[in-house]
């Protein structure tokens, strides 16, 4: 919902106020998600909205992880070096 025009109109109506000081009043207005409003806007009975955790998907649609990698490993502490051995007698 685009409500910067009303908005405008407030701000406009505010500082046209015949009374209104700049070094008095402080006016601004900025945008806020639901989940970010302060306690004081929801009732006591009403549900406050929560910020949903988004998981990013691969090519296949399946939420992917980061692999965790250790900092200390050398080359030489990978198994992908090692020649395999057979375990025939």
């Amino acid at each position: 919902m685009d409500i910067q025009v009303p908005c405008s109109d407030f701000d406009s109506i505010c500082r046209n106020w015949a009374s209104f000081d700049k070094d008095l009043y402080s006016l601004g207005i900025k945008y806020v998600k639901l989940y970010d409003l302060p306690n004081d806007v929801y009732d006591e009975d009403e549900k406050r909205p929560h910020k949903m955790k988004k998981r990013k998907n691969n090519k296949n649609g399946v939420g992917s992880k980061k692999m965790k990698v250790d900092s200390n490993a050398t080359s030489t502490d990978s198994h992908t070096d090692q020649t395999p051995v057979s375990n025939s007698g």
